[in-house]
């Protein structure tokens, strides 16, 4: 099994993830939108009670 021993250059690693991502669609692109952000949340914002601590403890 030679596989663990391929390497690839930051080039080729660059042109993998191009080829291989996935394009989420007409629904996920209309929802991420300002626009439906806006008109669903309207100005709300969540603010985290994460600090750096607890983050770095879970």
């Amino acid at each position: 099994m030679g596989a663990p021993d391929v390497s690839f250059t930051a080039g080729q690693l660059t042109r993998l993830g191009e080829a291989s991502a996935i394009r989420l669609g007409f629904r996920h692109d209309i929802l991420a939108s300002d626009h439906i952000r806006t008109v669903t949340a309207g100005d709300l914002t969540i603010e985290s009670r994460r600090t750096p601590d607890s983050v770095s403890a879970a």
